[in-house]
């Protein structure tokens, strides 16, 4: 059984779903409305051009989505997971920092490092 230390106060953050939702909505509806304009000047068919133009909106917020999935592991993870951590801050925060410090393809991959030396005898203050 793992003993949670009692020092380690983990705050979970607060996810307004609705706005989340509403943005969602309505990048989706930009696109369709922006593609059912430029289908009748373009060979590409309605869908074509729906689809290229959420794969680039995907892309203009993958470091949000990224973020958003990290803060969602946080609200649904047991505290026994999320207590785990050796480092302070916690390897999650720390992701989150270093995707924002970074950029999503370079903080992924130093969060991952992070991730994987979290374990004894590693620990103590660590900030990307």
């Amino acid at each position: 059984m793992h003993i949670i230390p009692e020092h380690k106060n983990i705050t979970r953050p607060i996810i307004n779903h609705w706005i989340v939702a509403s943005k969602t909505a309505a990048v989706i509806f930009v696109c369709t409305v922006l593609s059912l304009f430029l289908a009748p000047y373009t060979p590409l068919s309605t869908m074509t051009i729906c689809c290229i133009l959420l794969i680039i909106a995907t892309l203009l917020f993958l470091k949000h989505i990224c973020i958003w999935a990290i803060r969602m592991y946080q609200l649904l993870a047991p505290a026994e997971i999320r207590l785990a951590c050796n480092y302070i801050p916690s390897c999650s925060e720390y992701m989150i920092l270093s995707i924002e410090k970074y950029g999503v393809l370079k903080g992924i991959y130093e969060g991952r490092k992070r991730m994987l030396r979290c374990h004894y005898p590693n620990g103590g203050i660590d900030y990307p």
